[in-house]
């Protein structure tokens, strides 16, 4: 997979190596292209993960499974296990119990919710397949697993429950008896009058639309390594981790232990995406074990295990209805989601389809909207967050809606859209369900990207191939993301139980250099580079020698409450270092002032180097600013010595990045085989701090969200085994299936950001299911498929193509 890439300013094209024409800082380092910081140790081997924690006396855990998807667990039995050759201990929920250990929280809560706390370890009744039952610690990870497989379990079994929808009938197996159902929770996203819009409708597309199960699968699997020193009564643990503050807040309440002797490192981390956003109750186990048994416990997930129990993603039954006068201009938008939960509540609730469907009108000019959403348990592992949360699924659903309104109107396609996009004068603009946009041209991104991909001549070249028996289609989308979840106050009220801001300490020594310390953790993003950059733009330096960011350690850094999800660290973490850095740089500007006797409006600062404007021959170097700063003599009235700011930024508000993507395919007929011929980008994520690190992140979440639309599907057999374990079943895609993508920047920053940034990580996943469910759409309109249903694999297009059994609709 490669990219190609330009940038926009307001006016003016650029070719993709030049800098952005909107720059903020005068050392012009934000919007620069460097090198990542972090790659030259990613690339050579030299980065620690959780598997490479090697400690003195280390014990390894390996995890009991439930085998079975739904029944009550009558008893464990772990004699000949506790027999086994180097085997320490076996870890039941009694034990935890005896321990004073409680359960997991839910961070999400709805009123009415039904599950706010999970047992770590599984109690009198097992849910699905893979849940945790028990834990054995033996002296080398094999003996552990070999000592797992001799503990038995007597699971009394009960019927499986393995579809969302059915599971709310009346006669459906419930789950949960003290529920006496299987509704978890419920939410109902409205605005305006939508009834009263369907009555006036003159046009009414209703639809079923069914997304399918998938996983992130980032390339490291989930681990945690534990020590505890009995002296001291400290832990520390190593975890593969995007939250690494709030695996510590929860280690805290879960345990009773205190802050202060609880220590949380997240080292480098080999991808997230939304997988390891929760904490989860093996690392509360490894963290009991370390402390009971005064050795060190590590436990690595292997593969099959991440199908069994890292949380899982996007199942969503949509039965949505959209009406439209005569011209195509949307009315309104009502319906209903089904979430399948799985087998309880994760970290996140129902969140997932509340923040999809926030944004499912995205660029359109539409206040009326009523959408009824139902999270069910069913037995499958639960699931929670996964790059773009709920969005990808919103907008496929919204995206096939408006072609289908375009085709019923016999109407092109972007004239459809256009006549609806929200125009720039109108914004900051309110959504039907009350988000703010913060301003953007949805016209001209969709404007550049049809000229990008040839939009204009594509009928001509479409209706040639038809002629041969050749089946093209073309697809677009645009869609407006939230990101960065501001502020906190809104997100807490909205039963998200954690902060969104984010605070960044950053300190100046004597020798000029800074330190940067952020909450947050990196999982592949480039967070070390950027915040790097903005803080090295704001005082002059030079981000690949001058600057160091630590990131990731309770010990060491400001409290993250949100860390890396949302994406929200270039924004939220990039404005608290725009602050932090911002201070300190006044107090340099003054200080240089002072020292040259010169008027503190008349100094400058950048490469280096603090000077008199026009009269570089008046200056002083950064170093010799930061000795005098911290040596604490001759200092201005009023000024105290030392170079150390602390900034917190909670946002006052989320940010909208927004962008169109478009794609080109061709369909084989006769096996069902889909190649993208081309797939475009035209992005405005605000100001663009690395234009390669954004680029870097677009094409990745193209590549993933592309896996999702085309291949990826977790099944559970009617008995709730999965039948998806490795990756001989669930399928990836591969540099053979990843066009190269053309990337166009825009940028529009953001207003009430400290550096503009708006926000970018999940972007790139949001649109590829749209596009090419669209572009599909449009090959096989000869012969009247509608696109409904992914994945868009060869099998689905095949048997649509030839009428026979389930196919794309």
């Amino acid at each position: 997979m490669t990219w190609t890439a330009r940038l926009q300013g307001e006016a003016q094209p650029q070719a993709a190596d030049e800098q952005p024409s909107l720059h903020l800082g005068p050392g012009r380092v934000i919007g620069r292209r460097i090198q990542r910081l972090e790659d030259p140790r990613l690339l050579t081997g030299q980065a620690p993960f959780v598997a490479d924690v090697n400690l003195p006396g280390m014990v390894h855990a390996a995890i009991v499974r439930s085998p079975a998807a739904h029944g009550y667990l009558r008893t464990i039995d772990a004699a000949e296990a506790l027999g086994s050759p180097g085997v320490q201990a076996v870890l039941t929920a009694k034990d935890l119990d005896e321990l004073g250990v409680g359960e997991m929280p839910v961070h999400w809560l709805r009123p009415g919710q039904r599950n706010v706390s999970n047992p770590i370890l599984a109690t009198d009744k097992v849910y699905y397949v893979g849940q945790p039952v028990a834990v054995v610690v033996a002296d080398d990870a094999y003996a552990a697993e070999d000592a797992a497989e001799l503990v038995s379990l007597e699971i009394d079994p009960l019927p499986a429950m393995v579809n969302a929808e059915e599971a709310l009938q009346p006669g459906a197996t419930i789950l949960h008896e003290e529920w006496e159902t299987n509704l978890l929770a419920e939410h109902i996203a409205s605005g305006g009058d939508v009834d009263r819009q369907f009555e006036h409708a003159e046009v009414v597309i209703a639809e079923r639309f069914q997304i399918q199960r998938q996983a992130g699968m980032p390339i490291e699997t989930r681990g945690a390594a534990a020590t505890y020193d009995p002296l001291t009564g400290e832990l520390t643990l190593w975890v593969s981790t995007q939250m690494p503050h709030l695996v510590k807040t929860d280690i805290c309440q879960v345990c009773g232990w205190p802050g202060h002797k609880v220590r949380v490192i997240a080292p480098a981390v080999g991808g997230g995406f939304g997988v390891k956003e929760p904490p989860y109750p093996e690392e509360i186990v490894v963290c009991v074990l370390a402390k009971q048994l005064a050795r060190p416990v590590k436990w690595v997930e292997d593969r099959r295990e991440h199908f069994l129990a890292s949380v899982q993603a996007r199942e969503m039954t949509w039965d949505v209805e959209l009406a439209a006068d005569g011209n195509g201009r949307i009315l309104g938008l009502r319906g209903r989601v089904i979430y399948d939960v799985g087998g309880h509540a994760s970290a996140q609730g129902i969140g997932v389809p509340i923040v999809g469907t926030g944004m499912m009108l995205g660029p359109y000019d539409v206040q009326h909207m009523r959408v009824h959403i139902l999270g069910a348990v069913t037995n499958k592992v639960p699931a929670g967050a996964y790059r773009g949360f709920g969005r990808p699924q919103a907008t496929f659903v919204m995206e096939r809606l408006v072609d289908e309104l375009a085709a019923r109107l016999n109407l092109d396609r972007a004239a459809v859209r256009q006549r609806n996009f929200i125009a720039p004068h109108a914004q900051p603009y309110r959504n039907a369900l009350g988000h703010v946009y913060d301003g953007g041209d949805y016209g001209r991104t969709l404007d550049r990207a049809l000229r990008q991909i040839g939009y204009d001549v594509f009928a001509a070249r479409q209706a040639e191939a038809r002629a041969q028996g050749r089946l093209l289609g073309i697809g677009f989308v645009t869609f407006v993301m939230e990101a960065g979840l501001g502020p906190s106050e809104q997100i807490v009220r909205g039963g998200h139980m954690t902060g969104t801001y984010e605070t960044v300490l950053i300190r100046m020594d004597p020798s000029g250099k800074a330190v940067v310390y952020c909450g947050s953790s990196s999982q592949g993003q480039g967070h070390e580079t950027t915040l790097a950059q903005v803080c090295a733009d704001r005082l002059g330096l030079d981000p690949e020698r001058d600057v160091v960011v630590v990131l990731g350690d309770t010990a060491t850094t400001p409290y993250s409450p949100a860390s890396a999800i949302g994406s929200r660290v270039g924004m939220v973490g990039g404005a608290a270092t725009f602050l932090a850095a911002d201070r300190i740089r006044e107090k340099l500007v003054k200080l240089t002032a002072h020292l040259l006797e010169a008027n503190v409006g008349d100094i400058e600062i950048s490469e280096g180097l603090a000077y008199v404007q026009g009269s570089k021959d008046r200056a002083l170097t950064i170093q010799e600013v930061a000795t005098a700063a911290c040596l604490g003599s001759n200092l201005p009235d009023g000024m105290l010595p030392g170079l150390e700011v602390s900034e917190t930024f909670d946002p006052p508000v989320s940010t909208f990045p927004y962008a169109t993507h478009a794609a080109t395919v061709e369909i084989d007929p006769d096996t069902g085989g889909l190649t993208i011929l081309r797939y475009v980008v035209v992005q405005d994520c605000g100001t663009m701090i690395n234009p390669s690190v954004v680029e870097g992140q677009i094409a990745g979440g193209v590549a993933q969200g592309i896996g999702g639309a085309l291949l990826e599907q977790l099944v559970y057999n009617s008995d709730g085994q999965p039948l998806t374990t490795s990756f001989m079943d669930y399928l990836l895609p591969t540099a053979v299936e990843i066009p190269d993508i053309e990337i166009v920047h825009l940028q529009t920053p953001a207003p009430d950001i400290p550096g503009g940034m708006k926000g970018l990580g999940e972007a790139g996943t949001v649109a590829p299911a749209a596009v090419l469910g669209n572009a599909v759409a449009d090959a096989l309109a000869p012969f009247g498929i509608r696109v409904t249903t992914l994945p868009l694999d060869p099998d689905r297009l095949w048997r649509a193509i030839n009428r026979r059994g389930d196919g794309a609709s």
